[in-house]
């Protein structure tokens, strides 16, 4: 049987004896899309960090096509096929939105012109491509949202983690944002995204994963896990009878 691409296996993380992440174990198969929800403080984006490598796991492991990534620096874990983005946008600044994405390319592109070509064919993708030259302090939110998605493009990826990718963008930013991940995951790139729109994740996620305290409370399909009353007690309370 062919290994999923990314195979969590109760991988835990403790600061100080506090389990941030408890035993959370799930798989994700090439060009799937994923959604992790839970509410503040429930560890997703610590579980993002013990997958890109920001984090190591003190418990469990973190297989990627079969290998275990789990000791690999972050820049490893890039060339093997980790890409992500960030709730708060993390552009390279004073410099332009062309350069930011070349940063990623030059993983994979060595020469400057390919380089160039790989990096603008990419904010061509994302609907960037008019505004190359800017200086990334002059892009909107909605500009920079996109800017990280074509960030993480730049290195290639078979995976891409989205930390809360429509932050503070509008109706019709969102609807435009999920239309481009879409486009993007034709091309058989896999997603696993944080997000807090339930809306967008009835949306276009066919599984969902549940975190609650930092363990797994819930995995299936969105209509599943949002009717599940161990979900409805984790974002609402607990309801008098």
């Amino acid at each position: 049987m062919t290994a999923p691409l990314l195979d969590v296996r109760t991988a835990s993380r403790s600061f100080s004896g506090l389990l941030a992440v408890d035993s959370v174990s799930f798989a994700l198969n090439e060009g799937e899309t994923v959604a992790i929800i839970g509410p503040n403080g429930a560890g997703k984006t610590t579980l993002f960090n013990l997958i890109s490598g920001q984090l190591a796991p003190t418990g469990g492991s973190i297989h990627l096509r079969g290998e275990a990534i789990d000791r690999l620096p972050p820049d490893a874990r890039a060339r093997r096929g980790i890409g992500r983005t960030f709730q708060v946008t993390k552009p390279l600044t004073g410099m332009t939105a062309l350069e930011n994405v070349m940063v990623g390319t030059f993983l994979h592109h060595r020469g400057f012109n390919e380089s160039y070509a790989s990096a603008y064919a990419i904010l061509e993708e994302v609907g960037l491509a008019p505004r190359a030259q800017v200086q990334v302090n002059e892009l909107t939110l909605s500009e920079r949202r996109r800017l990280e998605v074509a960030r993480a493009l730049g290195t290639d990826p078979a995976l891409i983690l989205l930390d809360e990718v429509m932050a503070g963008l509008n109706a019709t930013e969102i609807n435009a944002q999920i239309e481009l991940i879409r486009q993007i995951g034709a091309r058989g790139i896999a997603f696993l995204l944080i997000e807090h729109n339930l809306e967008v994740v009835r949306s276009f996620s066919r599984r969902v994963i549940v975190l609650d305290h930092g363990a797994k409370i819930a995995e299936g399909t969105a209509d599943e896990v949002l009717s599940d009353p161990a979900v409805i007690e984790a974002y609402l309370g607990k309801q008098d009878e």
